[in-house]
């Protein structure tokens, strides 16, 4: 059996505050913002998995 704050589950980083279509495989090569936040989230998850 799980017990789970409801309040807490519908706040899930990075998914509040987004307003319009998620982005799409093209827009990383026509919006320069989005791929160096792109780029940048691969290199922390990078980061992160070597840490195992």
């Amino acid at each position: 059996m799980f017990v789970t704050d409801p309040v807490t589950v519908n706040r899930r980083p990075g998914t509040s505050g987004r307003s319009g279509p998620a982005p799409t495989p093209p827009d990383l090569f026509t919006d320069e913002r989005l791929a160096v936040r792109f780029h940048s989230d691969l290199e922390a998850l990078k980061a992160a998995l070597s840490l195992f």
